[in-house]
């Protein structure tokens, strides 16, 4: 309904550039709550989403939750999320080095607007190849 308080579910996102998280199931599962401002149809809904959000405010019913608390602090989408669901990390830190099992060098990246617990072992040579201005040590 117009007015009531709703979570967000993003699992649909996928990480466009890098490999999935391997913690992704830390990862919160719905976001919010956000207000819903408009019926559309009979199955969507538009939200009041933060203004810096590009993503697209109309979702589809199965991808909201009822919030049963409304006057909880919103917990805001992913800096780095692009208008077509994927994520678009950008490191901003390279944390540590190692070798894996295989030999290969790996860095422990520190992802922009991500929570700590998304850093995550990368190769270098991939690193490299996509994010060429990117200090890796």
């Amino acid at each position: 309904n117009v007015g009531d308080m709703v979570y967000l579910k993003i699992a649909p996102y996928k990480l466009k550039k890098l490999a999935k998280r391997v913690n992704q199931k830390l990862s919160p599962r719905y976001y919010g709550p956000y207000e819903v401002i408009k019926r559309i149809g009979k199955v969507a809904y538009e939200l009041k989403l933060p203004d810096d959000t590009r993503v697209h405010p109309v979702f589809h019913a199965s991808l909201l939750k009822k919030a049963i608390t409304p006057n909880v602090e919103p917990q805001p989408l992913p800096d780095c999320m692009n208008e077509d669901w994927h994520l678009e990390p950008i490191p901003e830190d390279a944390l540590d080095t190692r070798k894996n099992e295989q030999g290969i060098v790996e860095v422990l990246v520190k992802w922009r607007g991500l929570p700590d617990f998304e850093n995550s072992w990368e190769s270098v040579d991939k690193m490299r190849a996509e994010f060429p201005g990117f200090l890796l040590e």
